[in-house]
């Protein structure tokens, strides 16, 4: 009987301690996502927001690749500059900075990938969908 409780607490230890984590994580996950909150309210983002919104456009419509290319490069560009205006702002915008640089990355791969083969695959096009979701949802 008494291996019987000592296994019952170890149980209910083992899962407090997950249940503490999930916590931690969740709560840690939505301090970030207020912190990029309050970030975004002292940059100005039209720029990027417009670049975004044509691009999005661009694949809706299946537009021509040199034009893809170029929209491409200006969101590139935009998030430069925004990463820049976030720079200097400072010590407030860190956790911006690092998520606009992290999908500056992910556009400049991008284009590097379409550039090289001179056409545009469908996984190139679906990277490129995932990239505008992404700051969509860093956005809201």
């Amino acid at each position: 009987m008494s291996m019987y409780s000592y296994a019952n607490r170890q149980r209910q230890r083992e899962t407090g301690s997950r249940r503490r984590d999930e916590w931690r994580e969740e709560s840690s996950e939505l301090q970030n996502k207020l912190r990029l909150r309050r970030e975004q309210y002292t940059i100005d983002f039209s720029q990027l927001d417009r670049a975004t919104g044509q691009m999005q456009t661009l694949l809706d419509r299946n537009e021509d690749l040199y034009e893809r290319l170029g929209v491409l490069q200006d969101l590139i560009t935009n998030f430069r500059v925004v990463i820049q205006k976030a720079e200097e702002k400072n010590a407030d915008t860190y956790t911006l900075r690092q998520k606009l640089m992290s999908l500056e990355r992910r556009a400049i791969n991008i284009y590097r990938e379409i550039s090289r083969h001179s056409r545009a695959p469908e996984f190139d096009i679906q990277a490129l969908r995932k990239l505008l979701k992404d700051y969509e949802s860093m956005r809201n």
